[in-house]
């Protein structure tokens, strides 16, 4: 995840707000002519704020992605206007994930410590963002141990249980113990009371004109005839 973390990041809880109420709008826009335009003002609005690298990516990954489903989409209902609209919605997904995708995991937990949101949310989040790209990580290391020994990945019950389902149970168990142990040492407790934040982040005058700008993009997507 931190090759898509960038260095100046929306205020976590209005990238979470922004992304939710952009994928809910765009999808009850999806069949006007409207939503092309939400598209390209958010795409627009991502390069503003510094996140053109990362919605390079995921346009690397979502493009494909939307013409194969378009494509699909038009072979079954034989629509020009149902596979483009169909082909606009993978596209509105991609460019939702964009602000939480490249969402610091420790700004997340300081800007919600300072909103006194509960210590088991906050935690919970930490963990869960983080567990994720480590299970990844070790599903790749386990595959190419499978490979080096000449294990090859195959629909076989047997061999994925022996070669590749004991093994990822074996690190998830791990992590697991890793990741709790790695809480408690660091002093980390469910108990409510004060606490002090290392650098707090804040609501800013660029946080603000960033949700203008989004309240402008939603008007007039709705306005748009």
């Amino acid at each position: 995840m931190d090759r898509f973390v960038v260095s100046r990041p929306i205020y976590p809880p209005l990238s979470i707000l922004f992304s939710f109420v952009m994928l809910l709008l765009g999808l009850l826009i999806s069949k006007r002519e409207s939503f092309f335009f939400l598209l390209i003002a958010m795409a627009l609005l991502y390069l503003c704020f510094g996140y053109g690298r990362i919605l390079g990516k995921c346009l690397l990954v979502f493009v494909p992605l939307s013409l194969l489903v378009g494509f699909l989409s038009y072979l079954i209902a034989r629509q020009e206007i149902a596979a483009l609209q169909m082909t606009g919605r993978i596209l509105l997904l991609g460019l939702c994930a964009v602000p939480t995708l490249s969402m610091p995991p420790s700004i997340l937990t300081r800007s919600l410590a300072g909103l006194h949101c509960p210590r088991a949310i906050t935690l919970g989040m930490l963990v869960a963002i983080r567990f994720f790209p480590i299970l990844i990580a070790e599903t790749k290391q386990i595959l190419e141990a499978m490979r080096t020994r000449g294990v090859r990945v195959t629909m076989n019950p047997l061999v994925l249980y022996r070669a590749f389902l004991i093994p990822l149970t074996m690190r998830i168990v791990g992590i697991s113990e890793i990741l709790s142990l790695s809480i408690e040492t660091r002093g980390f407790d469910l108990r409510e009371g004060e606490q002090t934040i290392f650098r707090p982040v804040h609501f800013t005058s660029r946080d603000g004109i960033f949700c203008a700008l989004m309240i402008a993009c939603i008007v007039g997507a709705v306005v748009w005839k």
